[in-house]
This record gives structure tokens, sequence and C-alpha cells, in this order.
């Protein structure tokens, strides 16, 4: 199962877990695993079931409360998911990723203070936590705190350079500094290491947008839309963009 599971082979592991089950009900770990399979296929209520029971199998499955807790997120019950974190944390005091979700529970609940908070005990735990420099840069930005957001975004891209997230994260950071060809250079980047990435061809739309280089932001917006038909936001762009244009 769990092979498959490396594989994005999702039904089949499942397949693999149902048996593992079969022919040991008491194995916690293989429900743990397929809750993860059914995460996976969007399938929460299903992930939610398997993590409940592997809870109720080892009450100190600390891995199983964490990944309830990101399924939690997922359906927007963030008081559950930091129910299930606070369990995460007694359970493992030295687990970083675990005051990471939490910080990020905190952050959807828009309770940025309290996100950067546990930010901030990650990256105590775990200097080389890259996604929690990226998520309290995330937790800044809405702060309009920018350039400490992209001190933020420096370091998790100094310590994960292939993170296409981060590189428009920052570029976003420049963009409301309104230091639009910087903006441009990490929208680039993004590009570059995801090419489906239809946000960042939005975003780079916008920057120049701003720049007046209308033609360009039209062919970025066209791209998104391509990647992304449903991108409302890209679509009003590119008529904005051609008004300018006189079109």
């Amino acid at each position: 199962g769990l092979a498959y599971d490396h594989f994005g082979k999702y039904d089949k592991a499942i397949e693999n877990y149902d048996k593992a089950i079969e022919l040991n009900p008491d194995n916690s770990h293989a429900y743990n695993d397929r809750g993860l399979a059914y995460d996976h296929f969007g399938k929460y209520d299903k992930a939610i079931e398997n993590y409940d029971k592997a809870i109720e199998l080892n009450p100190d499955d600390n891995k199983a409360y964490n990944n309830r807790g990101l399924v939690y997120c997922n359906l927007k019950k963030y008081n559950k998911a930091i129910k299930d974190f606070n369990k995460t944390r007694k359970l493992n005091p030295d687990d970083s990723d675990a005051y990471n979700n939490r910080g990020n529970a905190y952050f959807y609940k828009k309770e940025y203070e309290k996100a950067i908070k546990q930010y901030n005990k990650a990256i105590e735990l775990n200097p080389d936590n890259s996604q929690a420099y990226n998520d309290r840069g995330l937790a800044y930005d809405h702060f309009g705190k920018y350039d400490k957001a992209i001190e933020n975004y420096d370091k998790a891209i100094e310590l994960n350079p292939d993170n296409s997230i981060t590189y428009n994260n920052r570029g976003f950071a420049y963009y409301n500094l309104k230091k639009y060809d910087k903006a441009i250079k990490n929208y680039d980047k993004a590009i570059k290491l995801n090419p489906d990435y239809s946000t960042a061809y939005r975003n780079i739309g916008l920057a120049y947008y701003n720049l007046k280089k209308y033609d360009k932001a039209i062919k970025n917006y066209d791209k998104a839309i391509e990647l992304n038909p449903d991108d409302s936001e890209a679509h009003n762009n590119k008529k904005l963009a051609y008004t300018k244009l006189g079109k």
C-alpha cells in the first residue's frame, strides 16, 4: 500500500490497506495510511473515519491526530483542527510541523498574530523548516509588513530553492511594494519551476499592467486563462488591459 501511495496510485493503495486491515484489524498504522490515501482522493469523510479508528486503536498516535487536523483544515473546521494539533503537540512537544499546522489553522481564521507565534515556535524547534518561513511570510503579508514577509521568503527559498509557491509569494510582496521588476523576476522563476502555475501567470500580468506594458500583460492573462479557464480575475484583468490599449 505504501509503495502504491508513493506512486500516486491511491486506489491500489487502498485495496492493499483493506487487505492489511482484514488480516490484522488492530493495525492502527494501516488505518492511518488508508486515511491518507482517501485524503489524497479528496474523500475527507472517509479519511476522518480512518483516522478516528487509528486513534481509537492507538490513542497516542500523534500522526493520526495531525493528519485528521489537516483534513479538518481542508473542511474549514479550524477549531477542530486546532484541537487535533494541540493533541499532536502534547504527544510530541518537539514536532515542528504540528506548530506550523496549528499556525495555518489560525491563519485561515485570520488570527494572524496567533499564527505568527506558532510559526515562531515551529522555526525555533526546526530552523530548517522552510514551510514555516513561507507561511510566516504570508502572515506578515496580511499585516502589510512586506519587508518582513520578503525576509521570510528569502529564508524559505534558501532552504528550499525549488518551491515555486514561495517565489510567487515573494513576487507578490514585491508587487505590493510597487517593485514590479523584482516581482516579475520572482514570478518568472515560479513559472520556470512550475510551467502550469496559472496564478503566477496572472500575477505577472498584473505587474506588466502596472508597468503599462499591456501587450505583455494580456499575453500572460491569456496563459493564466488557458491553464485555468475559470479564473475570473484573469478574465477581468485582461479586459482592463484591452481597454488601456483602446480595444
